[in-house]
C-alpha cells in the first residue's frame, strides 16, 4: 500500500468571515488523522485505519500522467473507504500543459465519477510543483479558471490544495475569491 500523506486537519475558520476586531481568537482546536491516496487500496486496509483513528481518505480522481485521465483507482477507493466507515473528499491533479483544458479535465473527473455512482459535491485542485505548470501565470491563471467554470455548471465546489510558495510561483499571488483552502 503507498500512502503518501497523512494529515492532521485542523478544523477550518470560516474563511468567508472576518475575524473582526477581537484581539485574540479562542476556541478549541480539533484535528483528525486523514490519509491521501492515489493506488488502489482494498477494504480490509481502509477498514484498518478507521481502527487506529482515521476519519477521512482524501483520493485522487484525476491522475496527471501523459494528457491527464480519469484515475481508474478512484471508484473503488471511494466505495472500499465508505464500506469502512471513513469519509471521503475528492482531489485532482491536473496536468496543466496538456493539449486538454482545465475544464475538459473536471469533466473527465467529473463524469468518471458520476460513472461509479458517485455524487461528488466538492473537489479539490491540486496547485503545487511549479515545474509542472507553465512559467506564464497568465496561462496557469486561465487553466484555474477554465476549472472553476466547469465545476459551477456542475454545482460543484472547488477548494484549493497549495501552498504559499507554489501558489506565488504558479499564480503570481493572484486572489481566490470565496475557494476553500486545504
Amino acid at each position: 500500500m503507498y500512502i503518501l500523506l497523512i494529515l492532521a486537519a485542523i478544523t477550518a475558520i470560516n474563511l468567508g468571515k472576518a475575524f473582526g476586531t477581537e484581539k485574540s481568537i479562542t476556541g478549541k482546536s480539533e484535528y483528525a488523522l486523514a490519509v491521501d491516496v492515489r493506488v488502489s487500496v482494498p477494504s480490509s486496509a481502509f477498514s484498518c485505519m478507521k481502527k487506529y483513528g482515521y476519519k477521512t481518505v482524501f483520493v485522487r480522481g484525476y491522475d496527471p500522467t501523459g494528457d491527464g485521465k480519469f484515475d481508474s483507482n478512484a471508484v473503488d477507493n471511494i466505495h472500499n473507504a465508505n464500506k469502512a466507515g471513513l469519509g471521503t473528499e475528492v482531489f485532482m491533479t491536473p496536468q496543466p500543459r496538456s493539449d486538454k483544458k482545465g475544464s475538459q479535465q473536471l469533466v473527465e473527473l467529473y463524469e468518471g465519477l458520476k460513472n461509479g455512482d458517485i455524487k461528488v459535491k466538492t473537489i479539490w485542485v491540486q496547485v503545487t510543483s511549479p515545474v509542472n505548470w507553465f512559467p506564464d501565470t497568465k496561462i496557469n491563471i486561465d487553466f484555474l479558471n477554465d476549472i472553476l467554470s466547469a465545476a459551477a455548471h456542475y454545482e460543484v465546489k472547488i477548494g484549493l490544495y497549495t501552498n504559499g510558495y507554489d501558489w506565488s510561483q504558479i499564480t503570481n499571488n493572484a486572489a481566490a475569491d470565496k475557494i476553500m483552502l486545504w
